[in-house]
């Protein structure tokens, strides 16, 4: 089920009749995640891009402002930026692989403030879920774009400090 939010190439989709046993003034119909028709082929052509045509991720971001393609649902900036297509080529949702729980909310005891923290991996193992039926991007594809992505940050190792 849809629980919040999607990343582009999705969607939400209610579930007719749903909303009937749920409680509340307004009880909204539950929602389940479906591939988007219209933004699903630029997730493959951005793939297909940045691997098979060799194009750097600010070429790509650049493309994608010309050429007008609509961003992400929550985007309120018309223009592509290379973190965005970064995010889009690091994300397992395209090979069906969803996590959930991978951040940890933590309060601070004194001043009570709340912060968020990474969760061990073994931790988060239990809310990792397979979806093959929201595959976007064929295996051998991501791993290409998550080598790819892995050389370009080693090269440039040396000149970052030690914030990144």
């Amino acid at each position: 089920l849809c629980v919040g939010d999607y990343c582009f190439g999705y969607r939400s989709e209610s579930i007719p009749g749903t909303e009937m046993g749920r409680r509340g003034r307004n009880p909204r119909p539950r929602k389940v995640y479906v591939i988007c028709a219209e933004t699903c082929a630029w997730v493959e052509r951005i793939f297909v891009w940045f691997v098979v045509g060799n194009w750097t991720i600010a070429e790509i971001a650049r493309e994608l402002t010309r050429l007008g393609v609509p961003k992400d649902h929550r985007s309120t900036n018309p223009v592509w930026s290379p973190a965005n297509v970064r995010s889009i080529l690091e994300n397992e949702k395209y090979i069906g692989r969803w996590n959930w729980g991978i951040m940890e909310n933590v309060r601070d005891p004194e001043s009570g403030q709340l912060r968020q923290k990474l969760r061990d991996e073994a931790e988060t193992e239990k809310w990792k879920r397979l979806f093959p039926d929201l595959r976007l991007i064929e295996d051998k594809l991501f791993l290409l774009a998550q080598r790819k992505l892995r050389d370009n940050g080693d090269l440039y190792v040396k000149v970052r400090n030690e914030k990144g």
